[in-house]
């Protein structure tokens, strides 16, 4: 303590640790933070009822993965904009076919007899996959008259589609119809034009 008149005491304190307790309560704060080339690593956030305003998100030249689960939550109008990315939306067959699963099937049979039955066609649906069927068709080769058919859930005995015509036919669904995993599929066909008559039936479908 160095002199000093009555009314005035200098302190100093050097190399020490000082702990200060703060306690914010019931305290409204805003934090800015601003993160500029650094590596961040995960960030786990959550917010449990809360009503939370709008969040902007600006993330450029980044390449990023957003796994969002809500929850049981209300959730208001969500706006994403998407700059300067090249973006393709595709309903499913159209993706379908851009993956390459598309299923084309073909089968034929030679109706010696009129009006009996024949099995074209039989697939089992691949392990893992649904399939759905969007067209199908039958015709006659040798002679006109009328053919019929039908397609077959042969794992739940369940008639899928059953048409007519003449010389042929051909049905696309708006709706398709689906074949679960593992699940069999049989085309029936018949024809009532004359002995000898090559039956050929079509199915068109994807498999996802």
């Amino acid at each position: 303590m160095s002199d000093r008149p009555d009314y005035q005491e200098e302190f100093i304190i050097v190399g020490s640790d000082i702990d200060i307790p703060v306690s914010i309560d019931a305290i409204t704060v805003t934090l800015d933070v601003d993160i500029v080339a650094q590596s961040v690593g995960n960030i786990g956030i959550d917010i449990i009822a809360q009503t939370v305003g709008n969040l902007a998100v600006n993330i450029a030249a980044s390449a990023v993965t957003v796994d969002v689960d809500i929850s049981a939550q209300t959730v208001g109008d969500i706006t994403i904009d998407i700059t300067a990315q090249s973006v393709g939306v595709y309903q499913q067959p159209e993706w379908a076919a851009l993956q390459g699963i598309d299923v084309n099937l073909i089968g034929t049979a030679l109706a010696i007899v009129q009006s009996n039955w024949y099995q074209l066609i039989t697939r089992n649906t691949t392990a893992g996959k649904t399939f759905y069927i969007t067209g199908w068709g039958m015709y006659a080769q040798g002679g006109g008259g009328g053919v019929r058919g039908y397609l077959y859930n042969n794992s739940t005995a369940t008639f899928l589609a059953v048409c007519g015509g003449y010389q042929g036919f051909n049905a696309n669904f708006t709706k398709p119809l689906k074949l679960t995993s593992g699940q069999n599929l049989r085309a029936w066909g018949a024809q009532e034009i004359a002995a000898n008559i090559t039956l050929v039936v079509y199915v068109v479908g994807y498999e996802v």
